[in-house]
């Protein structure tokens, strides 16, 4: 299995959008520790935190590196080239979705020791231990870093599982890229609606839930709490987890 995962990530770094995106990452440090004013660099790690935990860059991000992660050897044919091996299909899906997993996540790792270390060296490295209060919270720096980060990887978890099912299910990798973008921004202009107008079922939707740090601050668009939030998103990610493996490992790619 660690023989596949490497593989898949070695595919995914030979891609030229995977370096695209790390240049996006560099620039995104650039701008945020820039416009990090006084904060120390303690403190635009939450500030940068909160901010990718918005409705669009992470989906976004995971939808541009790993939407035809599957699709595109489907249509290219060196989809093949893995199944005739002595390896089960169910188990070359959940190295893909491992990968992508991995990838993901070291990239918000990246993007908070970058400016971390951007943002210290310009306005002093700061205290983890002091109360955190750039968007209104009591806890300690360190603890409100420490449970952020862990829920944005719950939530990095879901949108790689919901992506990859799009690809799994979509052949055609401009396809799949393309309704993967449309669900994504669609989806927030409706979360957006439902605030304004009180929808409350839409809370109900997979993506409604994505942003799962804001419950640490008490700003959520569907009012629901974080074990509704968590309840919602794993439900949802068994389910395409389901799907996916049911239809990759029966399908007919000859």
């Amino acid at each position: 299995m660690i023989g596949l995962i490497t593989n898949e990530m070695v595919k995914i770094f030979r891609q030229l959008k995977m370096w695209g995106v790390l240049g996006i990452c560099f620039i995104l440090i650039l701008l945020s520790g820039m416009s990090s004013g006084d904060q120390t660099a303690a403190q635009s790690i939450i500030t940068l935190t909160y901010g990718l935990s918005s409705f669009l860059f992470l989906p976004l991000l995971v939808s541009l590196v790993f939407s035809d992660s599957i699709s595109n050897e489907v249509s290219q044919g060196t989809i093949k080239l893995l199944i005739v091996q002595p390896i089960s299909r169910i188990r070359i899906w959940i190295s893909k979705w491992i990968a992508g997993i991995i990838i993901s996540w070291s990239i918000l790792f990246l993007l908070a020791i970058g400016l971390y270390l951007f943002v210290g060296i310009k306005n002093g490295f700061g205290s983890w231990s002091s109360v955190a209060t750039i968007i209104g919270h009591g806890k300690s720096i360190g603890m409100l870093t420490i449970q952020m980060y862990g829920l944005q990887l719950l939530s990095l978890i879901s949108i790689v599982t919901f992506i990859l099912a799009l690809s799994t299910f979509i052949d055609n990798a401009s396809l799949a890229f393309g309704i993967s973008m449309a669900i994504v921004i669609s989806t927030s202009i409706l979360l957006v609606l439902a605030q304004k107008h009180h929808w409350q079922a839409l809370k109900f939707l997979f993506a409604a839930q994505w942003m799962l740090p804001g419950h640490l601050v008490n700003e959520d668009l569907t009012s629901s709490s974080l074990p509704f939030g968590l309840t919602i998103l794993g439900v949802w990610m068994v389910l395409f987890l389901l799907l996916s493996l049911i239809r990759f490992s029966r399908r007919d790619f000859s």
